[in-house]
Formats: C-alpha cells, sequence, structure tokens
C-alpha cells in the first residue's frame, strides 16, 4: 500500500511512498526561482518519484559592515 502525500512528509521523506523501504537514493538538488526538487530512487522496488522543496524564508541573517 502506497503512502500517502501527508505520511510522507510526516517521515521526512525517509521511506519510498511505494515500499516503505529506507534503501532510497537521491541525485543532488536542482533548482528553479522559488523551487528546488531532486530525483529519487528505491533501491529496493525500483520506484521513482521528485522530491519537491519551497522557499519559505530565511533565518538567521548576520548583517555585514554597511
Amino acid at each position: 500500500m502506497s503512502a500517502t502525500q501527508q505520511e510522507y512528509l510526516e517521515n521526512n521523506g525517509n521511506a519510498c511512498p511505494n515500499c516503505d523501504s529506507q534503501e532510497i537514493s537521491a541525485s543532488v538538488v536542482e533548482f528553479d526561482d522559488t523551487t528546488a526538487w531532486r530525483e529519487v530512487v528505491c533501491d529496493e522496488c525500483g520506484s521513482t518519484w521528485a522530491d519537491v522543496y519551497q522557499l519559505q524564508g530565511y533565518e538567521d541573517l548576520e548583517k555585514g559592515d554597511e
């Protein structure tokens, strides 16, 4: 039984949404404007998918000399 989007997010994307295996491999993160993604492959069942990330803001700004 496949994981729902919510279940996948609650597991922090650490397991295959198809077979729940933690044997997954991911490519480097690519980005375009405010969205980033990486291709992921399950080494157990062969399923593929893309993890998608969105810009939410910034943290810990340290201002330089002005």
